[in-house]
């Protein structure tokens, strides 16, 4: 035998030894027993299984059985362990390689990090078309907590929103207003009346959906559409967090919630997908009745997971108010006869006083608003329009205006929503020792730091005397 031979055959057999000990260490992949009870009892697993603990025992908050991977993983965080276990074994023995659609690897891409991490599992990588295409379309580089502030014509929109936004790797590339938004809401029928409705949100009777979807959406639909200031809070998140939240949203994309208005609501549920970044991570603890909006900021913040440091990005409202008080009186008639009465801007005859270039930003900024939300019709304001800017542009000199200034308190900095005194009184010379309670949320004679001016809401108040 040629010396060539026999270095192929010990080549060979090398080659075969490992294959041996690759397919014995992944036919063993599943730990002893108490070592899998003990991980099936750790905040990391119940986090990305969404269990919560209940007078009645251990129930899931995910309201999907093809989530689960055994029947009774909804309620037993063992037996779902041990099933994740068993089909990772069956797709790292597979060959060929599984379908990605039924390889957890491609599947549940959070859940397989995890077990690597926390057992230091050398589980190897495979290509999912599926999931590396989406995560190449999310692209994201930085995450931050979106809080628009109240909208009062809403009853869903009362206490504020939250949503999420995946800020792009290169963010001059792919500036924020191209990023992508994960947003939590309820699936409303239309239909229902305003009795459906609430009886519905409150009772959990609409079904909740992660979903993805371009920022500048949300931004038209909260700033310009329902003039809703907003805040954009970046988190502070590792880049190995912020993959362990992309992959989770992964997937929980499409997956079933009960809605309910008052506590697992979008605020809640983004908590929850958050809390994945970190193996300690809890932030839903604490809301068990109610989870607002402001609250679940201000778990953030308690987390250390945002800075002081917040974007505030005025509403189309908020800008033509803040527009209209730089102006004096000559530049705001003038600009209500360009709105109101349709003047030709060559026929307006301008006061000393007043800047042009003022006069038509803010007469521009005017009629939009009115078109928009003041029932002006596109061909009573089209014409109009274009004319004010082709005005505007023969002006060489800046108009002078300013944007808005943030409010100095944030909405996370302001009074705590749930309130508790003690008091004493008199009332027709009999004294009193008077105890209230208020759940929710802001009164006329609280702080105005952080919350809507001129707006009102008290839920659930008790007063005992």
């Amino acid at each position: 035998m040629s010396s060539f031979q026999r270095y192929t055959q010990v080549f060979l057999f090398i080659l075969l030894i490992i294959s041996l000990f690759s397919t014995g260490y992944a036919a063993n992949l599943t730990p002893d027993q108490d070592t899998l009870k003990k991980l099936s009892k750790s905040n990391a697993w119940w986090r990305l299984v969404h269990y919560k603990q209940h007078t009645y025992g251990v129930r899931s908050q995910v309201d999907q059985d093809e989530f689960f991977l055994h029947p009774q993983g909804y309620k037993s965080p063992l037996a779902e362990l041990t099933a994740t276990f068993k089909q990772l074994e069956t797709a790292l023995n597979s060959n060929p390689l599984l379908d990605q659609n039924t390889d957890l690897r491609c599947t549940y891409p959070a859940r397989v990090d995890w077990l690597a991490r926390t057992l230091n599992l050398d589980i190897p990588t495979r290509s999912c078309a599926g999931l590396d295409k989406w995560l190449g379309q999310v692209d994201a580089g930085s995450i931050s907590m979106i809080f628009p502030s109240a909208y009062m014509n809403n009853a869903s929109s009362m206490f504020g929103h939250s949503f999420l936004r995946l800020e792009g790797t290169d963010r001059t590339r792919k500036p924020d207003l191209v990023a992508h938004a994960i947003n939590f809401a309820a699936e409303v029928n239309e239909t229902d009346g305003g009795v459906a409705y609430a009886f519905k949100g409150m009772f959990g009777l609409y079904p909740g959906y992660f979903s993805l979807q371009p920022y500048y959406e949300k931004v038209d639909e909260y700033s310009n559409l329902e003039n809703r200031d907003m805040w954009e809070y970046p988190l502070n998140m590792s880049d190995q967090g912020l993959k362990r939240v992309i992959w989770h949203m992964w997937e929980l994309e499409r997956v079933r919630f009960d809605y309910w208005f008052f506590d697992e609501n979008c605020s809640y549920q983004l908590l929850a997908l958050v809390s994945v970044a970190e193996d300690h991570l809890n932030l839903t603890a604490g809301f068990d009745l109610k989870a607002l909006p402001a609250d679940t900021i201000r778990a953030l913040d308690k987390a250390s997971l945002i800075g002081d440091e917040a974007k505030y990005r005025p509403s189309f409202a908020t800008k033509l108010l803040s527009m209209s008080e730089q102006a004096n009186p000559a530049e705001l008639t003038a600009a209500k006869q360009l709105v109101f009465e349709y003047l030709e801007p060559n026929a307006l005859e301008l006061d000393a006083t007043a800047n042009p270039a003022k006069v038509y930003e803010l007469a521009y900024e005017w009629l939009n608003f009115r078109y928009r939300h003041q029932g002006v019709t596109r061909d009573e304001a089209a014409d109009q329009l274009h004319k004010l800017l082709v005005a505007r542009s023969k002006i060489n000199h800046k108009s002078g205006l300013t944007a808005p200034m943030a409010p100095s308190v944030p909405p996370h900095k302001g009074h705590e929503t749930a309130q508790f005194a003690l008091s004493l009184g008199q009332h027709e010379q009999v004294n009193y020792l008077q105890l209230s309670a208020k759940p929710a949320y802001h009164g006329r004679y609280d702080s105005l730091d952080g919350y809507l001016p001129n707006a009102e809401i008290n839920l659930l108040e008790l007063k005992l005397r």
